[in-house]
């Protein structure tokens, strides 16, 4: 990424959008641009500080360990700034920082960061409410996911059940919560059973009964529910009333389980 692009991007972000041109030129000299892949940890719980982050591109999640169980307490977003707590307050980092998609990352070195707020003491103050507000997060910290269980809705017409299936394995993967993948088709020609090498009986919607919903749960690496539809006038109304029913009968069911 060159200077003037880094610089353009600055102006749009706050608190950097407050300086004039050669504010932003300067601070993109003292920046190194780093890509992170997915998965891959910038800094870890009780590193101590060396860099000022800004997250220019993709999501990173912060995370905290209680007894060896890593617990999502905040996702930042494209114009986050991170690790400012622990250059202010000269501790260790208190959390661990991993991207979850891959991500592009400008850091700056400790003593350079420090030395451009002394010379532009205009976002300095900006920076200390930032901190302020990340302090009061951390107290009273949010899970990123909330929900206990998640459906993943694949129909016929977008030709992506693989696709479906491993969005599927990912979400069970990063978020630990149970998942059930749905294939949707007007037809019993499914493509899920030949993918996870399994037999699955279809659920034809117009016989559906609650009470045998257990009897079609393919379990895999993920849940998997066929369903069979007759895609009539009235068919996405009802579909959508139907899929609800189905979630709130599948969370019942994994209680259950």
């Amino acid at each position: 990424m060159i200077k003037e692009e880094l610089v353009t991007i600055l102006a749009n972000i706050p608190p950097f959008n407050k300086l004039n041109r050669k504010g932003n030129l300067e601070f993109a000299r003292i920046c190194e641009v780093k890509e992170y892949q997915n998965a891959q940890t910038i800094y870890r719980e009780g590193d101590a500080p060396g860099y000022f982050y800004l997250l220019l591109r993709g999501r990173v999640v912060a995370l905290t360990s209680d007894s060896g169980i890593d617990s999502e307490i905040e996702l930042l977003k494209r114009g986050t700034s991170f690790g400012v707590i622990s250059l202010f307050t000269d501790e260790p980092h208190s959390v661990t920082t991993q991207s979850i998609e891959d991500s592009i990352i400008i850091r700056v070195e400790r003593s350079a960061f420090k030395g451009f707020l002394e010379k532009y003491p205009v976002i300095s103050l900006d920076f200390s409410r930032i901190l302020s507000s990340r302090v009061k997060r951390r107290k009273s910290p949010k899970k990123i996911f909330q929900c206990k269980r998640i459906g993943v809705i694949g129909y016929h017409a977008s030709g992506k059940t693989n696709y479906t299936i491993n969005l599927s394995r990912q979400l069970k993967k990063q978020t630990k919560k149970n998942v059930i993948c749905v294939e949707i088709r007007a037809k019993d020609d499914f493509t899920t059973p030949s993918l996870i090498n399994a037999d699955c009986r279809p659920l034809v919607l117009k016989n559906f009964n609650e009470d045998q919903l257990c009897d079609y749960i393919a379990v895999d690496e993920v849940d998997h529910l066929l369903v069979q539809v007759d895609s009539g006038s009235r068919f996405l109304r009802f579909l959508i009333v139907f899929l609800r029913v189905i979630i709130l009968l599948y969370v019942s069911y994994r209680v259950n389980y």
